[in-house]
């Protein structure tokens, strides 16, 4: 007799420090066998800072031999490791994944590592792997160029790829290579990379193609990046509908290069904003992209007399956009104290109000606010809650100014929407759900 649901589901709760145990009741009692109201394995996280990644993959790999149904119900697998390799690896990653006929989604995380498990002779032949439709790949580094391009020719279904932090220790060695006749054909680009890995993916050797891109996130740190940018962007096909485009902050300087600065206050690029042209994308739906208002400066006299404002970039940008456009998301971010340097700065808004209400075609723009809390003044901090005593009234100052004062003609055309956004760092761990099964040095977390 069949166990309900929520007893099952109770049973993997106790069991959750107990593999063995629970590996044990999926191959012995029915309830846990298919078909199930639930796969009690759809996401399997397997996490080890402590030892190399190829003995944690055996390990996993004698768990999927021992439970077929454990296996067959796995669409979801994080690989989460750190490891600082001493020996290369055996190759066992990629006869993992062939254990797995109905994973839909890997995600791999080696920070601090190289790729030595990723071993271009190790991988089966090209379109081998086709059950896989998302492949994210974060803080990992390759040794060659041909290594990455190896991988991704693996998986023959691939939809979305996501490449974060993503190293290649020679990313110019790629002369002798001969263009690859493999391709995957995602329709989904999402990438965080320094300037020389952007590049490797547009040589003519890469297994990338994006032929059939329909959406397109790219956030840019240097200017070597936004000129690998623009090149995507222009051999991007018609069929672009969806570019996300992070390119904050701040100020113009004589030689017209806009510098950007991101979250730290540090790190700066140049821009050169000719060389973003949209206009021959003309199935472009939605464009989202982020003003970084927060200036660091807590008093208006502190703000350098040659400051352009908070975002001048923007202006030529949206003069450009393609008529298609429907959708535009502005991710503006504040710091409490910018409610004060507001009105310096209603000039700034205005043009970009008149550009943005000035477009004949019918359109949205959404406000996506964000505000950051963390202040290294605790005078300052003090000064603005005597002023907004709470998060509630600071949101609303933002609100009426930018509603009234800064985007009065977009919004009387009715085109202007607020959304107030928590931290993404505060959303960003509450959302796997996942459970932690310890199993010897490793931790698997099911779902």
């Amino acid at each position: 007799m069949a166990l309900p649901q929520d007893i099952l589901e109770e049973i993997l709760s106790h069991l959750c420090s107990d593999f063995p145990s629970l590996k044990a009741c999926s191959l012995a009692h029915p309830s846990f066998l298919l078909p199930s109201n639930r796969l009690l394995f759809a996401k399997v996280r397997v996490q080890d800072y402590r030892g190399p990644p190829t003995d944690i993959c055996l390990e996993l790999r004698k768990v999927l031999v021992a439970s077929k149904y454990m296996a067959e119900s796995i669409r979801s697998l994080v690989l989460d490791f750190i490891w600082y390799p001493e020996e290369s690896g055996t190759g066992i990653f990629p006869s993992l994944l062939q254990l797995l006929p109905n994973l839909q989604r890997l995600c791999i995380h080696l920070a601090r590592g190289n790729v030595s498990i990723f071993n271009a002779d190790s991988f089966p032949s090209p379109h081998s792997i086709s059950s896989v439709r998302t492949l994210i790949l974060d803080k990992i580094v390759f040794d060659t160029a041909s290594q990455l391009y190896s991988l991704l020719a693996s998986f023959n279904n691939l939809e979305v790829i996501t490449l974060d932090e993503i190293g290649i220790e020679d990313a110019n060695a790629t002369a002798d290579l001969v263009p690859s006749r493999q391709s995957c054909f995602p329709s989904t680009l999402e990438l965080s990379l320094e300037g020389p890995v952007l590049e490797a993916l547009l040589f003519p050797q890469s297994t990338v193609s994006i032929a059939n891109l329909r959406v397109l996130s790219i956030l840019t740190v240097s200017d070597q990046e936004v000129i690998a940018t623009s090149s995507i962007l222009s051999s991007a096909s018609s069929s672009l509908e969806g570019l996300t485009l992070l390119l904050p902050v701040t100020k113009w300087c004589e030689s017209r290069r806009l510098y950007l600065l991101l979250s730290h206050p540090l790190l700066m690029v140049y821009l050169f904003l000719d060389l973003i042209d949209l206009g021959h994308l003309s199935r472009l739906r939605s464009i989202r992209t982020s003003l970084y208002f927060n200036s660091h400066w807590t008093s208006i006299n502190r703000i350098p007399s040659d400051w352009r404002g908070p975002f001048p970039w923007a202006h030529p940008f949206f003069k450009g956009l393609p008529s298609s456009v429907e959708d535009i998301v502005l991710q503006v971010i504040f710091c409490p104290y910018d409610a004060f340097l507001l009105p310096h700065f209603r000039s700034d808004w205005q043009e970009l109000d008149r550009i943005l209400a000035s477009h004949p075609w019918k359109f949205s723009v959404r406000l996506e606010i964000y505000v950051d809390y963390n202040f290294g003044d605790p005078g300052v901090e003090a000064y603005c809650y005597d002023e907004w005593s709470t998060p509630g009234d600071l949101y609303k100052h933002f609100r009426n100014f930018l509603q009234y004062e800064g985007l009065p003609e977009t919004n009387r055309k009715g085109c202007l929407h607020f959304e107030f956004k928590k931290s993404a760092l505060d959303s960003f761990n509450n959302n796997l759900g996942l459970m932690n099964l310890p199993l010897g040095r490793m931790t698997f977390s099911v779902r």
